[in-house]
């Protein structure tokens, strides 16, 4: 079934599964239509008695608005993989389509059992593109829409996918579009590479010293470790030493902070408190720093929370 007729404009319905929900201002192509008709026709595929609209969406709705009764229609037999690529094509050759709508028409083939090369030789899409938008379409809808909407760009969406954890990328797509998006992306990529860090420093000590919730009463102070990247190296000298220590028990605190920085405390439980080592000067300074850089943050980000509600205030006031 391939061929060219006039088909009344009541049987025509746009394709719920195209890419592009919104088809646009189309008063300017209404006006066109009145004076000169529709110079091209629609494509579409039989659906129910009537026809889905894959090709001239803007055309229908714009003819329906010129009072059209009835218009030109190349009638197809696309099965449903078809129609949603050859949708997809054509939107994106126009530039049509919202990031967003690209995440979703990618995602509505995957369901349809296209594999991730048939999508990009299909659609065009570049291999990187169709990577960004398939991790976009990973993220909630409706609120991937609200920050679209709020003023969210490519950029942000590509960092985004740094963040490995579904629920912390989920909670920053809330911010996408606001003026906190970056301080609250760069705090957790740090939380991300503390908790990695985290997981690496346990490993290391858990075989060879208590994990405690608190500092223990009793022990002594034997080892403080600031946690950043050169931890590592001071967690395996300071384990090496404790295999090597066969009179003494050892136990540990990591002492956390919500800004993806943090300490780790060694006690020795034993003879020989000779080996038991006070802080030095550079790891009080140390602490020092941490502290206010702490409270600099809170203020900070109390400030943001502080501006976000005035804004919201002064937007809510103008309705």
């Amino acid at each position: 079934m391939n061929n060219i007729q006039m088909i009344d404009i009541n049987f025509l319905h746009p394709h719920p599964d195209n890419p592009r929900k919104n088809v646009g201002d189309v008063t300017e192509l209404a006006d066109s239509i009145r004076h000169s008709g529709v110079m091209q026709n629609l494509t579409v595929v039989p659906y129910e008695g009537a026809y889905r609209v894959v090709i001239g969406h803007r055309r229908l709705a714009a003819a329906k608005i010129a009072g059209l009764t009835e218009l030109p229609c190349f009638v197809s037999d696309m099965d449903a993989n078809e129609q949603l690529i050859t949708m997809m094509s054509e939107n994106m050759q126009r530039k049509d389509l919202t990031p967003p709508e690209e995440a979703w028409g990618v995602q509505m083939l995957l369901d349809l059992g296209e594999s991730d090369k048939a999508i990009r030789q299909k659609t065009g899409m570049s291999r990187t593109t169709f990577y960004h938008r398939k991790a976009m379409a990973a993220l909630p809808k409706d609120e991937l829409q609200k920050s679209y909407e709020r003023g969210g760009t490519i950029a942000d969406y590509i960092a985004l996918e740094q963040i490995k954890d579904r629920k912390t990328r989920e909670e920053l797509l809330k911010v996408i579009g606001t003026k906190n998006f970056e301080f609250q992306l760069n705090r957790a990529k740090n939380r991300q590479v503390m908790k990695a860090l985290v997981q690496d420093v346990l490993l290391l000590l858990e075989p060879v010293a208590k994990k405690l919730g608190n500092t223990p009463t009793g022990a002594s102070h034997w080892r403080y470790i600031y946690m950043q990247k050169s931890a590592i190296d001071e967690v395996k000298k300071a384990v090496a030493e404790i295999e090597a220590d066969s009179e003494a028990d050892y136990s540990f605190v990591l002492s956390m902070n919500d800004y993806g920085s943090g300490w780790l405390y060694i006690y020795r439980d034993g003879p020989e408190q000779a080996q038991t080592r006070a802080k030095s000067p550079e790891e009080i300074e140390h602490e020092r720093k941490e502290r206010e850089r702490g409270e600099r943050h809170k203020a900070l980000e109390q400030l943001h929370k502080d501006f976000e509600a005035l804004r919201t205030a002064f937007i809510a006031s103008f309705r």
